[in-house]
């Protein structure tokens, strides 16, 4: 599971590599527990083209399935949590880096099934520094002035 430090107040996971990854009997295949939730993993050396798997549950309305809701995505080197998988060398991975691996493989998976993400969601997501005017005119929103001047 997680490593705290204290002092920094700094999360981290310790990623094996794939030499230090306990292999299957019966299949050869490397099995991993994810070090940050526990998944199990069982790692062929085939790896998938697909650039982000997803999982999605229907929405319905009157009983009809009118559209899908991504749940959950990962790119094929990362857990669902956002800790990559094995790979040549032991990695150190911080609750930061996972959280912005999620993320980016949420972000994959919207634009895999035709969702773009507005700009003030994107902005949200990254957590960049946008002044409230600039915000509010992101929105479509009048600055405060001018609408109270037109009242």
């Amino acid at each position: 599971m997680w490593n705290n430090d204290p002092k920094t107040d700094s999360r981290w996971v310790d990623v094996p590599s794939l030499l230090d990854t306990r292999k299957s009997r019966s299949t050869g295949c490397g099995l991993h527990e994810c070090p940050a939730c526990g998944n199990l993993w069982s790692l062929s050396v085939v790896r998938s083209a697909v650039e982000v798997l997803f999982r999605t549950v229907p929405v319905r309305e009157g009983g009809v399935v009118v559209d899908h809701i991504v749940t959950g995505a990962r790119t094929v080197d990362h857990c669902w949590c956002g800790v990559p998988l094995p790979g040549d060398a032991l990695q150190s991975v911080t609750d930061n880096q996972a959280r912005a691996n999620a993320k980016s493989s949420l972000r994959l998976a919207l634009s895999a099934i035709g969702e773009e993400p507005s700009i003030v969601e994107e902005i949200e997501l990254l957590a960049t520094k946008v002044s409230r005017s600039m915000l509010d005119r992101l929105r479509g929103e009048r600055s405060r002035t001018k609408a109270a001047g037109v009242a």
